[in-house]
């Protein structure tokens, strides 16, 4: 039947689209050749009672200094957890492509690790664009004599720095946080975007995890120290910084790339106490975050199943918080569990859009263009058919997966098709068939 196999279109194009949201999940343009950093200069500084060392132990600094690496080629990259860095494409990130630094921090006393500032600078970059592009300033620039060159972008607005331990990415600090042309909160924000997709024909768009990236803060407790038999009477703390240049970035333009950087982070030493207080009082301010990021699911359009889910997911979640010691750990779960949310809500939506669909091509029996066909004492009888199957659409239990989901497209097919099937055996019959 045509309704039917327009719904199997629909949905498949429904499917696809989460498909390849999915498949966007580290999806990065590049608009550059090989870079080259001219300088780069790397500061790590920590405050009275705390100690850094860059050897695993072995020697130990209150300032660290790194100079330029001639091995790295800043390349733009992206990552979700500050752990895990990924081209567009599926080829491997090369150690030589952003700076990593494995670092271990030591005190006398129990407490935890601060991040407590960090700057980057830049020197400022004008080059010529290929194509026209608009940038912030509301001005339009491009290949001609009457365009300017862009003069208002820096390297150092497009660089993230991620922080992780042996086990996970705590999260990504975003360096100079709405400077420049901005971040990459949306496709229309993104001058860099808008220059890609002009040059290269192409429609990128940005990736919808990125609104749940586990976003650190100046004055994040980022790690707990720990005393270990190794220790002796220190307490200790290892952790690891990537820093790279984020391909989704608004600045992230072909020349920064090839710019100066300098970067300085300096971190600070909580004492116990102040640690456990502000854990405790981060532990709330996220439980109420969690529970506000499940209240739409309390509402009656979501199934029983997107529901039990979506408790599930909160369940687990603060089940997991009760033994977080950082608040690093604590905003990077609650990302998390808003992305699991999210996708919860994206298959209902799948599920509602098959629904829809079923139900619109259900109603086409009532329509007056099917109606005509049959005698008008029948009518009455087909409207009691196809509320009757509509209602069944309606209770139909659609489980939450994009699986089980392509699954339910034959079955809701056959609700639609029983339609005919119920006529029949009503005696119902077109005036083409009681000619007959």
């Amino acid at each position: 039947m045509k309704g039917t196999k327009k719904l199997i279109l629909a949905v498949f194009t429904c499917l696809f689209a989460l498909i390849a949201i999915s498949s966007a999940t580290f999806a990065w343009f590049s608009l550059s050749e090989i870079a080259k950093v001219s300088d780069f200069d790397m500061t790590f500084d920590v405050l009275e009672g705390l100690e850094i060392s860059p050897d695993n132990g072995i020697t130990w600094y209150s300032t660290l200094t790194f100079e330029k690496d001639d091995k790295v080629k800043l390349t733009a990259l992206t990552s979700l957890d500050g752990k895990t860095l990924t081209h567009l494409e599926e080829e491997e990130v090369k150690e030589t492509e952003y700076y990593s630094f494995d670092l271990m921090f030591r005190s006398k006393a129990p407490g935890g690790v601060q991040l407590k500032d960090v700057k980057s600078t830049s020197e400022l970059i004008g080059f010529q664009p290929t194509v026209p592009v608009t940038l912030k300033d509301g001005i339009t620039y491009g290949p001609y004599e009457s365009k300017k060159q862009i003069t208002s972008v820096r390297a150092s607005n497009a660089i993230r720095l991620g922080i992780s331990t042996e086990e996970k990415g705590l999260g990504i600090y975003v360096v100079n946080k709405g400077e420049g042309e901005g971040d990459y909160e949306t496709k229309d924000n993104s001058s860099s975007l808008r220059y890609y997709n002009t040059r290269s024909l192409e429609e990128l768009d940005l990736p919808n995890d990125y609104n749940y990236i586990p976003e650190l803060s100046l004055g994040d407790i980022i790690l707990k120290l720990n005393q270990t038999e190794e220790s002796g009477e220190y307490y200790i703390a290892n952790a690891t910084f990537n820093i790279w240049a984020e391909g989704w970035d608004a600045d992230c333009f072909d020349a920064v790339l090839g710019a100066n950087l300098k970067m300085n982070m300096q971190f600070r030493k909580v004492k116990e106490l102040d640690f456990v207080t502000e854990i405790e009082q981060t532990k709330e301010e996220i439980t109420n975050e969690m529970n506000e990021a499940i209240q739409p699911f309390t509402s009656a359009t979501y199934s029983n199943d997107a529901i039990s889910q979506a408790n599930e997911i909160k369940t687990n979640a603060l089940s997991k918080m009760t033994n977080l010691e950082t608040e690093a750990d604590m905003r990077c779960l609650l990302q998390q569990t808003k992305l699991a949310l999210s996708k919860v809500l994206t298959l209902q939506g799948i599920k509602d859009h098959l629904k829809s669909q079923a139900i619109e091509n259900a109603n086409k029996y009532l329509d007056e263009s099917f109606i005509i066909q049959y005698d008008k004492k029948h009518w009455n009888k087909i409207k009691e058919i196809v509320s009757e199957v509509i209602e069944s659409i309606n209770q139909y239990d659609i489980t939450i997966d994009v699986t089980l989901s392509t699954e339910s497209i034959p079955e809701l097919e056959s609700l639609v098709e029983s339609i005919q099937t119920k006529m029949t055996e009503a005696g119902i019959k077109t005036f083409e068939e009681e000619l007959g």
